[in-house]
């Protein structure tokens, strides 16, 4: 499972994932983008804009909030329990 989440807004977000009828999931990856709206990469600045990946292997519980920073972009992978 990969959600995509996207806050448009300056301010931060608490937002709670309610996804009840998934079982047995666990967090594997959340991708995060934040920093300014108007970064760009170029050859001189190869890493101004730029994904970041935090592995994790937590499982996931039925009630869980992100908080997802303002004008920020977040991928979060889920996988079975047991598989990657």
């Amino acid at each position: 499972l990969t959600l995509f989440l996207l806050n448009t807004g300056e301010t931060a977000l608490h937002t709670e994932l309610r996804l009840g009828e998934f079982d047995n999931l666990v967090w594997k990856e959340h991708q995060t983008f934040t920093g300014e709206l108007t970064a760009v990469n170029t050859f001189e600045q190869p890493e101004n804009a730029v994904m970041v990946t935090n592995q994790m292997e937590k499982v996931y519980e039925k009630d869980m909030t992100v908080d997802l920073p303002g004008h920020s972009f977040h991928v979060l992978r889920f996988a079975e329990n047991g598989k990657k």
